[in-house]
């Protein structure tokens, strides 16, 4: 997980036509719940949403209008069943030992 400002990869190409392009990009880092919501406010019609959210998945910031937090849960929910077929009990690391 790491933890650094929005802006960046201002060399990114999609970048440039980012909303929070012009704004202080501390709002996109901070804990503070109104800075949070600033700056999702800020994403809400920001038409890179999308890339934004991609590029900075494991960031600790407001990315495509979503917290680092939101987006771990929003990836939690697409996963509907787990296939166990291929899981290796852990029993083969105490045989491989004795």
């Amino acid at each position: 997980m790491v933890n650094c400002p929005v802006g960046l990869l201002s060399n990114v190409t999609w970048m440039s036509k980012a909303k929070c392009v012009d704004e202080d990009h501390k709002i996109f880092i901070s804990y503070d719940p109104e800075h949070i919501q600033s700056a999702k406010k800020i994403c809400a019609n920001c038409q890179v949403k999308f890339p934004c959210m991609d590029q900075y998945f494991d960031v600790t910031c407001v990315a495509g209008g979503l917290s680092y937090y939101e987006r771990l849960v929003g990836t939690w929910r697409k996963v509907e069943t787990i296939d166990e077929s291929n899981w290796r009990s852990p029993n083969h690391l105490l045989n491989k030992y004795r």
